[in-house]
């Protein structure tokens, strides 16, 4: 176990950027949409896979969350294109950890009605057949759900999330050498539920994320970037997550994230002070009941220049502002997939802004 290294990081609001459009994509075809799927782009296709929702009654009246194993693709090299349906998972998944590598979407972990998932498997594209194809990777060492995983170095790595035992294991798979999943050295600190795991050629980088305390009406909220050094397996604190608008504190919980061109981008989640309520148990008897605004869920893109150690913020436009969708790059184009507009409501909306715009407007 190496040893937890912190360093000093100035805490910084980011400096103000442009505002960044956002055109529309088709619908994903899931009625209501749904939250937290499995999502890349495998060639010109974008996949969407699983994912959860309340199709029936909300989640507000006591509805059931349903699982899925639906899975769609949308070509998006043909302007025109409509999603289309293809082969579905062998189980209905959502909060597993979906990582696109550059020949496929390796899927690893999440949970199910029944149980958190252990399992991984690799989704490629057969161009013969025109159809997704499934091969089966091995699997986690733990069942882990709501965790995050980047790509690097030909390894697969996942952290965060529910671990086995409350652990914070770090798993990586060498996907020349599939044999099995090395652990790597636990992440220090509290735990890290539905964090943003990115990572670059020298290093993972493990941001936000929340754990609910055992004991009841306690919780920790992380809002910082912790830094593991993939050649010396030391962990450091990179930097503080900024500010919103208001002053509040982030955490990114619900949100996602890419690395890019030296930076790490990140759009999406929860508000740090009405969720900490929440999970806590102290929000209002009337929680799922407020109009979206009330959540406060961010509505901006963040973007931390890891050579020059500083952050720039670009608002998005109303309407964005979701948590639990999934951020995916394909070339110079980002694109948010679904996700839920407030707690319990999902939605079918998938936008993209171009990478340009916030990395160099």
């Amino acid at each position: 176990m190496s040893s937890y290294i912190v360093f000093a990081s100035a805490l910084c609001s980011g400096c103000g950027g442009s505002a960044v459009s956002t055109p529309a994509l088709p619908d994903y075809p899931v009625t209501g949409g749904v939250s937290a799927p499995f999502a890349g782009c495998i060639g010109e296709r974008l996949i969407v896979s699983g994912g959860c929702n309340f199709p029936d009654i909300p989640a507000a009246e006591g509805g059931k969350k349903v699982f899925y194993a639906d899975t769609y693709g949308l070509r998006l090299s043909n302007p025109g294109a409509q999603w289309m349906p293809l082969t579905p998972l062998e189980t209905p998944t959502a909060y597993g950890a979906g990582v696109q590598v550059p020949y496929g979407l390796v899927c690893a972990g999440g949970q199910n009605d029944r149980s958190s998932l252990s399992t991984a498997f690799l989704l490629q594209w057969d161009e013969s057949a025109r159809q997704l194809v499934t091969s089966a990777l091995p699997s986690l060492p733990v069942t882990i759900d709501n965790a995050g995983g980047a790509y690097t170095g030909g390894k697969v790595i996942v952290t965060g999330g529910n671990q086995t035992d409350r652990g914070q294991g770090v798993f990586a798979l060498d996907l020349n050498r599939p044999d099995g999943w090395q652990r790597l050295c636990d992440y220090p600190g509290p735990r890290r539920v539905q964090p943003i795991v990115l990572a670059d050629e020298q290093a993972l980088y493990l941001i936000g994320g929340f754990d609910a305390m055992q004991q009841e009406g306690t919780s920790e909220l992380s809002t910082n970037v912790l830094r593991y050094d993939l050649g010396s397996g030391e962990w450091t604190e990179e930097t503080q997550l900024p500010v919103d608008a208001e002053g509040v504190p982030r955490c990114l919980v619900g949100g996602s994230g890419v690395y890019a061109d030296g930076c790490l981008i990140l759009a999406g989640g929860v508000n740090h002070d009405i969720f900490r309520q929440a999970v806590e148990g102290k929000a209002p008897k009337d929680y799922l009941k407020k109009p979206r605004e009330w959540y406060k869920f961010n509505r901006d893109v963040l973007v931390y220049h890891l050579q020059e150690r500083r952050w720039t913020t670009h608002p998005l436009p109303a309407g964005t502002d979701k948590a639990g969708g999934v951020l995916v790059r394909r070339g110079n184009t980002l694109y948010m997939v679904c996700g839920e507009t407030k707690p319990g409501i999902r939605t079918q909306e998938v936008f993209s802004f171009s990478l340009k715009e916030i990395i160099h407007p």
